[in-house]
């Protein structure tokens, strides 16, 4: 006799992916949506400057065409050095949270107030991110000569021609 009959198999299948799909589509979000999830990992001292700052900025896409110096991207690269590790926990504190969530809903130990403060969790987690990511990005906008600047606020006026007035959100492409 079969393990599983053929509609018992169905049941089993519907249940499975029941409760993969929620993880499988927040997958994305665990990344804070960055294609590029080479932040998600503690940045090591052996690892060379060029596999995370290009000559164009590399992790720092706004720098891109922007024609830095070797100081200018050694500097980024320090900069991003220095956040590497703080990022990869945040993004933990998120994946975990989202997996926690998930669990929770979809068992009988479902508790309000404990789904309550695991998404306030996720949601200080997502807050420290975005204050990191902006604390970056002005360290790396001050390390810009004033033509450099000039350039980027002129690509970044031309990119948002009719479109609404809000920052670039990681992302969010333009």
């Amino acid at each position: 006799m079969n393990f599983l009959q053929s509609g018992q198999k169905h049941i089993a299948l519907v249940a499975f992916l029941t409760l993969a799909l929620p993880i499988i589509a927040n997958a994305r979000t665990w990344g804070d949506g960055d294609r590029d999830h080479r932040h998600m990992r503690p940045v090591s001292a052996e690892m060379s400057h060029h596999e995370h700052c290009d000559e164009d900025g590399g992790m720092y896409p706004m720098a891109r065409g922007l024609d830095l110096s070797e100081s200018q991207r050694d500097k980024i690269f320090a900069i991003k050095y220095a956040q590497g590790q703080a990022l990869y926990d945040q993004d933990k504190i998120v994946r975990n949270a989202y997996i926690d969530l998930h669990k929770m809903a979809t068992s009988d130990q479902y508790v309000d107030d404990k789904a309550e403060a695991i998404s306030d969790s996720l949601a200080k987690a997502r807050a420290k991110i975005a204050l990191i990511r902006a604390r970056e990005e002005h360290q790396i906008y001050a390390l810009l000569t004033d033509e450099q600047r000039r350039l980027l606020s002129s690509r970044q006026a031309e990119q948002s021609r009719g479109k609404p007035d809000f920052p670039l959100i990681p992302g969010n492409r333009m």
